[in-house]
């Protein structure tokens, strides 16, 4: 009798074990509170509350503000990996995407409607008129634009810019130049090139527009130096000259006429004709004469003289009067070379 009042309390005892809940799980367990049994933690954790909450993480894993475990590299936005810690922290960069580390100024991405500047996350709203954002990052609208659209097509350009319209460009123009904008282009102020008046036979007949230079210290277009200057340089200098000048040295000088040369030491064209003398034939040896010229100034011209044996002539045209004679010639009293 006692024996069976003594098993009917054990089998009480061992019931009432047997449906009292477990209150401390092993090691990488959580206590299931549905079934009010020890179940694994995710093999990410190495402690957790639930199946969803971590406490710590596996090596190599990052705990993040939502209690998950994850790879460094999957950090939930907003947040960067802290290896000191091992856990996903939040970003103090606001409105940052992804970050560096807690820096202010450390976000390298932003959360959508803001842009990336220096590390900071603008406000696409409230970013200059002369900004765009383009992948995400901060960018100029471009030299002299004063205003652009989302795209980072020019709109307006700032004070002395010109809007291309065709290239969507703002162009300034050289102080020497001025904007065209029929054809968008930048025009000199000046006549760079001088114009010339023409006859029939075309000709020079006189200088319709002087060639020109732009003076920046006096902001104006003023003459070239010289008159017959086709062109010249910004201090003036004559660069070329107008047809049929000639360029001697900086200055335009009419072309030498006839068979004047011009001299640089006088600076100006002289006819000098050639005296008679002997001169030897290069292939064969034999010596010849070759005649004088007297010099006609009327016609700017060299003019044979009537002697053969005549090293100078008087200057007449109709004068066949020798000066002097070369060797085997003497000369006459009537003024004639005559051979012995």
């Amino acid at each position: 009798m006692r024996g069976a009042v003594l098993f009917i309390a054990f089998s009480a005892l061992a019931s009432l074990v047997a449906s009292a809940p477990a209150t401390m799980c092993a090691t990488r367990q959580y206590l299931d509170p549905t079934t009010n049994t020890c179940k694994a933690c995710p093999a990410s954790m190495t402690a957790c509350s639930s199946a969803t909450v971590a406490i710590t993480c596996q090596r190599g894993r990052y705990i993040t503000p939502a209690k998950q475990c994850v790879s460094p590299t999957a950090c939930p936005p907003n947040t960067f990996p802290d290896a000191s810690t091992k856990s996903c922290k939040k970003c103090y960069a606001a409105n940052a995407a992804t970050c560096m580390d807690g820096g202010t100024a450390s976000a390298t991405s932003c959360l959508s409607g803001s842009c990336l500047s220096g590390g900071r996350c603008v406000y696409i709203a409230r970013m200059g008129s002369y900004q765009y954002c383009s992948n995400g990052l901060v960018t100029s609208c471009g030299t002299g634009v004063l205003k652009c659209d989302s795209s980072g097509v020019t709109i307006t350009c700032k004070l002395g810019y010109n809007l291309a319209s065709g290239a969507k460009t703002c162009i300034k123009c050289p102080s020497s130049q001025i904007w065209n904008a029929q054809t968008e282009e930048c025009d000199e102020r000046c006549t760079l090139v001088a114009t010339v008046k023409t006859d029939s036979s075309g000709a020079f007949e006189s200088v319709k527009q002087r060639a020109q230079r732009f003076d920046a210290s006096l902001n104006l277009c003023v003459d070239c130096d010289d008159p017959f200057a086709e062109s010249c340089s910004s201090g003036g200098e004559t660069e070329s000259c107008i047809s049929p000048f000639e360029n001697r040295d900086g200055l335009c000088v009419a072309p030498c006429k006839g068979d004047e040369t011009w001299n640089a030491s006088s600076w100006q064209c002289e006819l000098v004709c050639s005296d008679g003398h002997y001169e030897t034939d290069p292939v064969d040896g034999s010596t010849y004469i070759v005649r004088a010229r007297w010099p006609n100034y009327a016609t700017s011209t060299c003019e044979y003289c009537w002697d053969l044996g005549a090293v100078t002539c008087e200057n007449e045209p109709d004068s066949h009067m020798s000066i002097n004679c070369i060797e085997d010639y003497f000369l006459s009293n009537d003024g004639q070379c005559l051979t012995w």
